[in-house]
């Protein structure tokens, strides 16, 4: 269906600001972030995902460089299954996490 139909608003500059801030850190573009706020029953930011991102993705790249030495026979390691499902667990966990609050 096309978007053919405008609304215009008046707000403040820290308004303006708040919601342009908002939706940046959702990743969404300000009309999309708004239309999400008013039709939806709500969005919530969670703070510091990025960051715990940021590390499981590292802990995983040093797990698959660990797998990948110790399948060429570079280095002899324990074994490493139950260390990858606790982080494919906190994966999901996270996911879900994410899932609820959006």
């Amino acid at each position: 269906m096309p978007k053919d139909k405008k609304i215009n608003i008046r707000l403040t500059e820290k308004e303006k600001n708040i919601i342009e801030s908002k939706s940046k850190k959702l990743n969404m573009t300000i009309t999309k972030f708004i239309i999400s706020s008013c039709l939806k029953d709500k969005i919530v930011i969670i703070n510091g995902l990025d960051n715990i991102d940021t590390e499981l993705r590292r802990i995983g790249n040093n797990i698959n460089q660990l797998t990948r030495l110790a399948n060429e026979k570079i280095i002899t390691v324990i074994d490493l299954k139950e260390l990858r499902m606790e982080v494919n667990n906190i994966w999901q966990l996270l996911k879900q996490l994410v899932q609820k609050q959006t």
